[in-house]
């Protein structure tokens, strides 16, 4: 066993900012492609670009499935990092891979073979469903090798190596926007392949990201991999990452169904509103993005000085998260309501759907920083493995604020998605008091710990 002082969760790199920007940086890369990636679709049509955004719906939604062992685990491997324990960490990475090969071939499968019939139960319009059908059975029947690209990423990650995932999703997005370019546009000889084309590039370009992530994520521990990490089955860590993986499963879940339902009631109001609410989401993933990687750096950094019992520092990282993920969240949400109208347009030059759409803008300045109370104090739990407390609030929340006033603002009272909106900062606000509390009352840091040291006002601040 190498000291651990050779190990990331001892390391100055360990810092918030040194694991967030690689992060923030990784999914500011990931939100541009998809920005990209949509606006080339729209040369298809609008209607292609719903057609790509109803299926990812559908694509997040089975990520479930795979959530938990790849949650579970990451956080898992953060903390035996943090006590020093290698070996334990590698063998938690070997269980994440196997399972996930077994998950993904699964859901591949169903995926190719349901892939209409899931479109169907999601109200896609007449107009959209054909579209659908091609890109969702092709990227579906890829869904192995998104459920191992994300557990590798994943594992890479939690070692404390941010960077590594960053510059995969760099060559990944390379690949995307070349192959995009000649299979939409058809240059070089190219014919071209339409929405075809934009689900063949996808499925190219995550395999060759999930090949490098491999690669990393093999030289990410030291010392590496040995051939015992890879046999039988270690009962005592697969329960470990049960016991943290489970209520993150329900609790993706939970978000995933529930904003397919709210996709649907969204279809349900047109192909006008459903083309502003595609659109709407790609716009605001900036805001959340940033946001985002505050939270998941704060995971990272929680579950490594969870494991290395270091409570205080522990307990600080998740207001440091929050006030500097509330500062760049609302930075970034008032940017894009000073030029909503060019962003929007961007996209699309139908005055009904821009029409729709800008209203969104001013709400999405409230949304936004309602969204990092939220992940700054849920991540921060997750962390420290109180994933259960999580996950019973989220889904209660997500199913008894967002879905169901999503109908009722949007349908039943008739404020189409202007209501959509309203639920989804109902829900936020709802979730973000409860995990708040909950922070603040300790999760589930020792109590013995705890009690020896100064949990006060001093630590809320950056």
């Amino acid at each position: 066993m190498k000291n651990r002082s050779e190990l990331p969760a001892a390391k100055k790199e360990l810092s918030l900012w040194y694991l967030s920007w690689p992060i923030a940086i990784e999914m500011f890369l990931q939100f541009l492609m998809g920005t990209v990636d949509t606006l080339m679709v729209t040369h298809i049509s609008d209607y292609a670009s719903s057609a790509v955004g109803l299926s990812n719906q559908i694509l997040n939604a089975t990520s479930v499935m795979f959530t938990m062992v790849n949650s579970g685990a990451g956080i898992l491997i953060a903390q035996k990092l943090g006590s020093g324990n290698v070996e334990q960490a590698r063998r938690t990475a070997a269980i994440t891979i196997k399972a996930n090969i077994v998950v993904g071939a699964l859901l591949s499968v169903a995926m190719f073979f349901s892939a209409e019939w899931l479109l169907g139960f999601m109200q896609a319009p007449e107009e959209v469903l054909p579209l659908a059908v091609t890109y969702l059975s092709i990227v579906g029947s890829n869904t192995i090798v998104i459920s191992l690209y994300a557990a590798a990423s994943s594992i890479i990650r939690n070692t404390g190596n941010t960077r590594g995932p960053m510059l995969i999703v760099m060559g990944m997005n390379a690949i995307h926007l070349v192959l995009n370019y000649l299979f939409i546009y058809g240059e070089f000889g190219i014919p071209q392949l339409g929405i075809f084309g934009v689900a063949l590039s996808t499925v190219i370009s995550r395999t060759v990201a999930l090949i490098l992530a491999l690669i990393v994520m093999y030289k990410s521990f030291k010392p590496g991999f040995v051939k015992s990490d890879w046999k039988g089955f270690d009962k005592p860590l697969a329960k470990e990452v049960w016991r943290i993986g489970w209520p993150m499963t329900f609790n993706a879940a939970s978000w995933n169904y529930t904003q397919a339902i709210i996709f649907a009631i969204v279809a349900s109001m047109g192909a006008a509103t459903l083309a502003s609410f595609t659109y709407m989401n790609t716009i605001q993933s900036l805001p959340w993005l940033v946001g985002m990687s505050v939270a998941m750096a704060s995971q990272i950094r929680v579950g490594h000085l969870y494991g290395a019992r270091n409570f205080e520092p522990c307990y600080r990282s998740a207001y440091s998260a929050l006030w500097a993920g509330l500062l760049f969240v609302l930075t970034t949400s008032l940017l894009l309501l000073s030029v909503g109208r060019t962003a929007i347009g961007w996209f699309t030059s139908d005055a009904e759907i821009i029409r729709i759409a800008m209203p969104l803008f001013f709400i999405n300045v409230v949304l936004q920083p309602l969204k990092m109370v939220n992940q700054a104090f849920s991540f921060s739990l997750n962390g420290i493995g109180d994933t259960r407390f999580t996950a019973l609030t989220n889904m209660l929340s997500m199913w008894l604020v967002a879905a169901a006033c999503s109908y009722l603002f949007g349908i039943a009272l008739g404020w189409g998605i202007i209501g959509i909106y309203m639920a989804m900062i109902a829900d936020e606000t709802v979730r973000g008091i409860l995990v708040a509390i909950r922070w603040r009352r300790r999760g589930r840091l020792p109590e013995a710990a705890a009690d020896n040291l100064s949990f006060g006002h001093k630590h809320m601040s950056l």
